[in-house]
């Protein structure tokens, strides 16, 4: 078409509207496509009579889409006509060169052929193609909700021209990408700052990262923070192949709001790429169903300085949910974990062993808190099954299988907790060796036993108390309602020597046995009510030989929200060592 027509073309659409210019614009082949049902192809053909549908063609604009001439002036004008107009746009099948394309503010419905026949590529290196900034918008709940469709193309870089991106928006709201095949980009889509952003259907053959993201923006006080909100990832295929990313994730989201994926599968991240990253104050990530084979990282929930003005914050996301989600053949960690309130349920961590040697298959790290996972499998790891730093608390296991890990170094639970239910584990298989310090995990199940200790510490040639074994129950391990039961046991020397053994909860005596038995065999049992904060109740049984020798009760006002030492203590009547002997004592917390 000359130039001429074409202006002709724009003036008259302008004038005419989109209802006048219907009977120019209209293509039956290219406003229905060729795969249409003869069924429907007969509703249409009626539909005609009574209902024009127009439809703006890139080729009348004078793209050739032969991948030679660039298209960019026709594609730009195209777009800038159907928002105007409230026309859908079509690519019909073909390869676009084209420069940069504004996206015009507006509602816009862009499609093409099919994700096999039309396709967008690049002019030059480093280069967006299809590119939207709102501008003067003081927050993102303030921006019109203009939705914008791009369905059924492609976008490639197949002569490696580099550094390209597909789409990049910032402030944008209601945005939807269907059908679309991501194909040698360095980028596939960026958004920064945005609401209801939408990719279904998306088909992905090295095709660079998906980028989410938020950030103070330059109209609001430094003090406001805004988001990425409401994203939905559904149908993303990886066709056995990704660009290399230099260890960067394949999705990445960094504080966002939000966030539903599902039915996501790469089957080869080749050690190349993080598989999904969730960084910053990002709240509310639900993921179903997603695969990721041989990612460095599968899963990466970390808190991270994040600039604020002229602060910097460290910042963890909340409130995660992963059902279904399988990492194999990590070579680093599967799943990553530091934020609040993340749910896992029937997720898989395997294989880690054929790519590394020192991945974990959870690795919970120090800040992380209110875990609960629920039907893992975690298996072949190079390093730890499940790794916990100290820090990370209120941690549930349940009906786990964890086994064969470690074939590197570690174990199958290396914990170091700083409280002993920090991390509790319930009816879980774990086969190997368990490195867990400050808890004690017997059968798969966390023991309510905290501390036991099997020994032997006798008093020596003094009459002064002397403490025979001692635990240091960690701050902010008693809550009110629970229990502690406290109990020794030991022998008394072969003599008729006054011999006293005692409990203390905190400086507190709960009392013991006092006895001359000779070569007799003792146990004290005490029973510790937490009530209120710093008020207790106890119970105490003292037996020597067999029979209660002392009973008592009482109350005591320790204050168990910090650090409360309890011990065994033995007093000699006579200077004669050995008189008290403590053979066992052990420590149990009841809720």
């Amino acid at each position: 078409m000359s130039e001429d027509k074409k202006l002709t073309r724009r003036k008259m659409l302008a004038v005419m509207g989109a209802t006048g210019a219907a009977g120019l614009l209209l293509s039956a082949g290219s406003v229905w496509g060729d795969e249409k049902s003869k069924q429907d192809k007969v509703k249409d053909k009626d539909n005609l009579e009574n209902h024009v549908r127009p439809v703006i063609n890139l080729l009348d604009y004078g793209a050739l889409g032969d991948g030679i001439q660039d298209d960019t002036i026709a594609v730009q004008n195209a777009l800038n006509d159907g928002v105007s107009g409230k026309i859908p746009v079509y690519a019909p099948a073909g390869t676009y060169k084209i420069g940069q394309i504004t996206i015009p503010d507006g509602n816009l419905d862009f499609y093409g052929a099919g994700w096999g026949t039309t396709t967008f590529i690049p002019s030059a290196q480093d280069q967006t193609l299809f590119y939207r900034v709102e501008t003067a918008v003081a927050g993102i709940d303030n921006i019109t909700n203009r939705r914008k469709t791009f369905r059924d193309m492609a976008f490639s870089d197949p002569n490696g021209l580099g550094g390209c991106r597909a789409i990049y928006c910032q402030d944008i709201v209601g945005f939807y990408i269907e059908n679309i095949l991501f194909r040698k980009l360095f980028k596939a889509v960026e958004f920064n700052r945005g609401q209801n952003i939408n990719l279904n259907n998306i088909m992905y053959y090295k095709g660079g990262r998906f980028i989410f993201d938020a950030f103070p923006y330059r109209a609001i006080a430094p003090s406001t923070y805004d988001y990425c909100k409401t994203i939905n990832i559904n149908n993303v295929v990886d066709l056995l192949g990704i660009s290399d990313l230099g260890g960067a994730a394949w999705f990445d989201f960094r504080d966002c709001v939000n966030i539903q994926m599902s039915n996501v599968q790469s089957p080869a991240l080749m050690g190349k790429a993080i598989g999904i990253n969730v960084q910053g104050k990002t709240e509310g990530f639900w993921a179903n169903n997603v695969i990721l084979v041989w990612p460095t990282y599968g899963r990466w929930l970390v808190g991270a300085p994040v600039d604020i003005g002229t602060q910097t914050v460290n910042i963890a996301p909340e409130y995660t949910n992963l059902m279904s989600v399988a990492v194999d053949q990590s070579s680093q960690s599967a799943f990553v974990i530091q934020g609040d309130y993340t749910n896992m349920v029937g997720c898989i961590a395997a294989n880690g062993r054929l790519r590394g040697t020192t991945g974990q298959g959870i690795l919970v790290q120090s800040a992380a808190q209110y875990l609960n996972v629920t039907e893992a499998l975690i298996r072949d790891m190079a390093s730890d099954g499940i790794g916990i730093e100290a820090g990370a608390r209120d941690l549930r296991f349940a009906n786990c299988d964890i086994y064969n890990n470690a074939t590197s170094a570690g174990s199958q639970i290396n914990a170091v907790l700083t409280r002993p239910f920090d991390a509790v584990f319930r009816d879980c298989n774990i086969v190997g060796a368990i490195n867990a310090s400050g808890t004690r995990i017997v059968g798969g199940n966390t023991s309510r036993t905290i501390f036991r200790d099997t020994g032997t510490a006798g008093t020596t040639a003094t009459t002064s108390g002397e403490d025979l074994m001692t635990y240091t129950i960690p701050a902010g391990t008693l809550q009110p309602g629970q229990q502690v039961k406290l109990y020794a046991y030991g022998t008394l020397g072969a003599n008729a020597n006054s011999k006293t053994a005692r409990i203390f909860f905190g400086a507190f005596s709960l009392g013991g046995i006092l006895s001359t038995g000779n070569g007799s065999t003792w146990t004290i049992e005490c029973k510790v009510e937490i009530i209120a904060p710093n008020s207790q109740e106890y119970t105490r049984t003292g037996i020597v030989s067999g029979l209660p020798f002392l009973l008592g009760r009482g109350a005591s006002t320790v204050n168990e929200a910090n650090a409360v030492i309890v011990k065994v203590q033995g007093q000699n009547g006579t200077a004669s060592a050995g008189d008290i002997v403590c053979e066992g004592f052990s420590v149990e917390v009841v809720n």
